[in-house]
């Protein structure tokens, strides 16, 4: 994919025209490229009609050392569901001792109240949000041998012990009566569920992949729940009704039981994953209209030209392309889904995605903004971020 890339822009530089479906793609009038660790290339580009900025970052997924993270705002310090922070500061979090983060874009579409995200959240394999049911919309997933995937993917755990599995109805909901709900970090310090039902305490004996079984040791079991502690590496289960009482018959402390997370389709190995809205490329087509009605896409969002945040991969997964297009104002107009679905074709994506867009458009490049986000104030608080990082 680099190397495409690169010769498009490079024609595309030197003044060449590139045809597409609705003309968008004509030559651009200004380019630069700036290599931010191996593997990891940012391109800027800037055209003069209609007028665009477009920042673009490439990652080479085969490159030693070069890998993909998911990052949830946090709160008092503490990553959680109902909280906003800026993608750069994001981005600074997800440094550590043996990786630094080198670049970042805001993630998907939140509740601008308190910054839940609206639909699925994996990080580094734990789910902090399932997808929504319906419409079912497309995803961004990352796996543990470092291959990105994009597709629409429904999500189910329940719980195992031997032959015997409970469905669990939600993850990191309010608990309501005949309900089993599973609550694990993102949901907060503790589960503010009552008196009534089973509550399980599980601690997992590895590190979690969605749509992969997870081991867990039944650390505590009580017959009538309380609020509880959350554990920052472990789960809470609480099951009222029906439920409460099977589980409270069959499952003992210190059992081992087993978290299954099926996706379907299936897959597995999955450590990352964001949701966007709609999917606009699949199998090298724009499919962005038809994605727009599937996924129940509000028609502003799709036909009217707003700034954009994509997401999109090679045909082999081992690519991936994050794209930021600066809207509303004078110097770049912004896009329409299908003018951005033709962009992420023409750079080389095989499947893209749409993130969330408008004043939450941004893209960081070593803690520094490199894009102009539209709104008045400047790089707006987000609920997530994926995050470029590579090793020390």
């Amino acid at each position: 994919m680099q190397k495409n890339l690169f010769l498009f822009l490079q024609l595309a530089f030197l003044g060449f025209a590139v045809y597409s479906s609705n003309s968008f793609a004509q030559s651009f009038d200004t380019l630069s490229v700036s290599d931010i660790a191996p593997g990891v290339t940012h391109y800027s580009i800037h055209r003069q009609n209609p007028p665009l900025t477009i920042n673009v970052i490439e990652v080479n997924l085969k490159e030693r050392g070069v890998s993909l993270r998911v990052v949830k705002a946090m709160k008092s310090g503490v990553e959680t569901l109902d909280a906003r922070e800026k993608t750069s500061e994001m981005m600074e979090e997800a440094d550590n001792d043996s990786t630094r983060a080198v670049a970042a874009i805001n993630g998907g579409f939140f509740d601008v109240e308190n910054g839940r995200p609206m639909d699925m959240q994996i990080e580094n394999g734990i789910i902090a949000k399932l997808p929504e049911v319906f419409p079912i919309r497309s995803s961004f997933l990352f796996t543990s041998d470092k291959k990105a995937v994009i597709g629409r993917f429904s999500l189910n755990i329940k719980l195992g012990l031997s032959d015997t599995v409970f469905h669990i109805n939600d993850l990191n909901e309010v608990c309501r009566r005949d309900q089993t709900i599973l609550f694990d970090r993102f949901y907060g310090h503790r589960t503010g569920t009552n008196l009534y039902g089973v509550g399980v305490i599980l601690r997992p004996l590895s590190k979690p992949k969605a749509g992969d079984d997870l081991r867990c040791v039944v650390d505590t079991l009580i017959k009538l729940s309380g609020n509880y502690k959350i554990p920052k590496s472990g789960f809470v289960l609480v099951a009222r009704g029906d439920a409460g009482v099977g589980i409270g018959k069959i499952v003992s402390s210190r059992d081992t039981v087993r978290l299954i997370a099926e996706f379907s389709p299936k897959i597995s190995g999955i450590t990352q994953a964001l949701a966007g809205w709609p999917g606009i490329v699949h199998d090298g087509k724009n499919v962005a209209a038809a994605e727009a009605h599937t996924e129940e896409a509000i028609a502003q969002l799709a036909e009217e030209r707003h700034p954009r945040t994509a997401i999109g991969i090679s045909k082999d997964g081992t690519k991936v392309l994050l794209a930021v297009v600066d809207g509303r104002t004078k110097a770049s107009v912004g896009m329409t889904l299908s003018e951005l679905a033709d962009l992420m074709i023409k750079l080389g994506a095989y499947n893209a995605i749409n993130m969330d867009g408008g004043g939450s458009s941004t893209m960081a490049i070593k803690g520094k903004v490199v894009n102009s986000p539209s709104d008045a104030t400047g790089e707006r608080a987000v609920s997530n971020a994926l995050v470029v990082i590579v090793s020390k």
